[in-house]
């Protein structure tokens, strides 16, 4: 188009440079035709006007008779001619300054003529230009019009049947997607506006192109009547020639800035596409994750759901032993007092039995003499070493269960109170087995003296707690771990991790 514009400008000049020199020979011609026609005119002036002068020297020669007369009237008439001739020089001078004044003004009527003719050309030609052009823009402007539109229904379609599918979970988008249509109706409305004001525009173009050939037509009529008027129609033309230059740079920039919003306005249009393909694909996405997700927290449902029942199984398992282990530590307590008593009765009975063994010894030293069947000491201590030590059973303590700082729960018990309970059950071991040896030693005693009255004394001496109160024996519970408190364990070891 810029290559087209400046080959029609440079024809323009040549035409209007061609028709300038035409206009400038022609005139040039005429003027020297002019001329030629004075220079005759006054070339037949001439010699009439000698020949009245000289008719009229002869009459007032006639009339004077003296030769002296005769040479001052020559005289005269010599200096009149002179005065003539200096007032025809004068005159010449000035004349011909105006002529030269007047060729000036006429070159420069004609070269400033030229340039109007010119720019006349230059006009016409970019008038022509720029209907050619708006003709081209208006057709774009409306196929692209056309084809956004045509566009913009096939999204319009599309959009309102992908909202219509995903308005379950796509409320959100929709606010934004109403925002995009309002924005749309903006920028349809405010391409109407536009258009509107282009041809508007145009209008007022083509008023002011009319304008300017009527002006320029009265502009030619002046300067053919009145050369003086020249300077001052010039000079209007002249500012309302720089008044329609401002006012086509204007329409040029406003054709601009049109362009530009135009532009603008389609790069919107394909972020928008843009924006509304990334919605898609991030809609699908959010799906795929939705689905997983949905998935994943069904599993998770199940495992809480086991999880919970074991928890559930392992507290219960633990409420039980807790309470078990209360029961044990008060049958511990109950045992442990029980042992003290029987140390103390214990060291009673020891002391009663030495003093028996010695009362025995005195009895058998006394008897011996008198009765040689009683058995001697010696054969008493072998018959209570030969009699076997009934042991007493140990009670098996569970294990009481115990919370690690990791979490795990462990089964084992404390060494200070698995060392305590030993060290208590051998007392009460030893304890029973002094006890069973007494009895023994008491009866053979009975036995072998026969005597009543020493078998009833022993008997009465022997305290009634040690008869009537036993050990309490404890029932031996497994000491494994239950399957219930291995899932406990197993649970607390997961949490952990």
């Amino acid at each position: 188009m810029e290559n087209v514009e400046e080959a029609g400008v440079n024809g323009d000049l040549k035409n209007g440079e061609d028709a300038a020199k035409k206009d400038s020979r022609s005139k040039c011609g005429k003027y020297r035709n002019g001329k030629e026609s004075v220079s005759k005119k006054q070339s037949k002036a001439k010699p009439e006007d000698e020949n009245k002068s000289l008719e009229e020297l002869k009459r007032s020669l006639n009339s004077v008779t003296s030769a002296e007369e005769k040479i001052t009237l020559l005289c005269e008439k010599y200096a009149d001619l002179l005065e003539d001739n200096r007032k025809l020089a004068l005159a010449l001078k000035q004349s011909e300054k105006r002529a030269l004044v007047l060729q000036t003004e006429k070159e420069q009527a004609q070269n400033e003529s030229s340039k109007v003719i010119l720019t006349k050309g230059r006009l016409e030609n970019l008038c022509r230009e720029l209907q050619r052009q708006n003709k081209t823009i208006k057709e774009e402007s409306l196929a692209r019009i056309r084809e956004e539109e045509e566009k913009r229904k096939e999204l319009s379609t599309r959009f309102n049947v992908t909202l219509n599918e995903i308005n379950s979970l796509m409320q959100t988008n929709a606010e934004k997607n109403s925002q995009l249509r309002e924005e749309n109706k903006a920028l349809t409305d405010k391409f109407k506006i536009i258009c509107e004001q282009y041809e508007m525009r145009e209008l007022q173009v083509e008023k002011l192109m009319k304008q300017n050939q009527l002006e320029t037509k009265l502009s030619e009529t002046k300067l053919a009547k009145v050369q003086v008027e020249l300077m001052q129609e010039k000079e209007l033309l002249l500012r309302e020639l720089s008044n329609y230059q401002q006012q086509l740079k204007q329409t040029a920039e406003n054709e601009d800035v049109l362009r530009g919003q135009i532009r603008m306005y389609s790069d919107k249009y394909e972020e928008f596409q843009q924006a509304l393909a990334k919605s898609n694909e991030v809609f699908v996405n959010f799906k795929a994750e939705m689905d997983k997700m949905s998935k994943k927290i069904i599993k998770l449902e199940k495992e809480t759901s086991s999880w919970k029942l074991r928890w559930e199984k392992s507290h219960n398992a633990l409420i039980d032993m807790i309470a078990d282990k209360q029961q044990r530590d008060e049958e511990l307590v109950l045992a442990g007092k029980q042992v003290s008593q029987l140390q103390r009765l214990c060291r009673t009975l020891q002391e009663e039995r030495s003093k028996h063994i010695s009362k025995l010894r005195e009895y058998d030293e006394d008897a011996g003499k008198s009765q040689p069947a009683i058995m001697k000491k010696e054969e008493i201590d072998a018959l209570l070493e030969r009699q076997p030590k009934a042991p007493m059973p140990l009670p098996v303590i569970d294990p009481v269960p115990i919370i690690d700082d990791d979490g795990e729960i462990n089964f084992d018990p404390p060494a200070e109170n698995s060392s305590n309970e030993t060290a208590a059950a051998n007392d009460t071991v030893t304890v029973d087995s002094e006890q069973t040896e007494k009895k023994n030693s008491i009866d053979e005693v009975t036995v072998s003296t026969n005597g009543s009255a020493s078998a009833s004394t022993l008997n009465d001496s022997v305290p009634e707690a040690v008869v009537e109160k036993p050990a309490p024996e404890k029932t031996n519970k497994q000491s494994t771990p239950t399957p219930e408190k291995k899932k406990a364990k197993e649970g607390g070891r997961k949490k952990k991790k």
